[in-house]
């Protein structure tokens, strides 16, 4: 058993159309889930043209642009281009269950302890993302919030909807907060 960890719910939702993103986001907003619980990732290209929403009043949409606009590297490895996802704390999450080949993640020990399933997942959602989808990543404090993040992807997602819970060491969360 892992001591002093700290445990994290993610739900994750691939996305080829910007139409039913910006809806799910928009669900997700009124639900409580703001934009610093959400992230996407993809390849540059395809956050490109999911674009910005065309919303009123144009402060929301201004403020949804930022998951597509304010990325930074998640992994510089694929044929297709380095594939970036929104700045923050649920990027940092989701390299802790997906960590990019080559970067410092979670030790073999620490992975076991926290019983992710990480390499079919994994590969299953860069296979997306690689195929031009965009991956919306929300991070929930509850199991009910888990819940609730899950039906909405769930009612705007045609693709795969994936969730994860699990414990990271406190060390390994050093300057996230």
């Amino acid at each position: 058993m892992i001591k002093e960890a700290i445990r994290h719910r993610l739900s994750m939702a691939v996305f080829y159309e910007p139409g039913p993103l910006w809806a799910a986001v928009i669900e997700l907003q009124s639900c409580g889930f703001g934009i610093d619980r959400q992230c996407c990732a993809g390849l540059a290209e395809s956050l490109m043209n999911f674009g910005s929403p065309r919303l009123e009043p144009c402060e929301l949409s201004e403020q949804l642009t930022r998951l597509v606009h304010c990325v930074e590297p998640y992994s510089s490895n694929g044929e297709l281009g380095p594939i970036l996802a929104t700045s923050g704390r649920v990027l940092a999450l989701f390299a802790g269950v997906c960590p990019a080949r080559g970067t410092a993640a979670l030790t073999r020990t620490d992975v076991r302890e926290t019983g992710l399933p990480l390499n079919g997942s994994c590969k299953n959602l860069l296979h997306h993302i690689y195929a031009g989808a965009v991956l919306l990543i929300v991070s929930a404090e509850t199991p009910d919030q888990q819940v609730a993040s899950s039906h909405v992807l769930l009612r705007n997602s045609r693709n795969d909807i994936q969730t994860f819970e699990y414990t990271i060491p406190v060390a390994f969360h050093t300057g996230w907060d």
